[in-house]
């Protein structure tokens, strides 16, 4: 259950990458807080005795990561623009 759960969050992942304007902020980071925590349930993060293995994050994270850091440096300039 727990795969099918990484899986979903992965292709809602992609849908965010493809059209990131289409999806709120708040729900991006969701999903992206959400992956992070199911990854350590992949048994490609789990060394099979409950210890993490720390690798690199997989692509479709990274890339929300992404997505929610140009949301807030697009926030922040907005914010600037206004006090100008």
């Amino acid at each position: 259950m727990l795969a099918e759960a990484i899986h979903y969050v992965e292709v809602i992942a992609g849908a965010i990458l493809q059209r990131p304007t289409s999806y709120s902020a708040g729900f991006t980071k969701e999903v992206y807080e959400l992956g992070d925590q199911l990854k350590y349930y992949d048994p490609v993060y789990n060394n099979g005795d409950g210890e993490a293995v720390e690798l690199a994050d997989p692509s479709w994270l990274r890339g929300l990561h992404s997505v929610i850091h140009s949301y807030n440096v697009s926030t922040l300039l907005v914010k600037h623009c206004l006090k100008v």
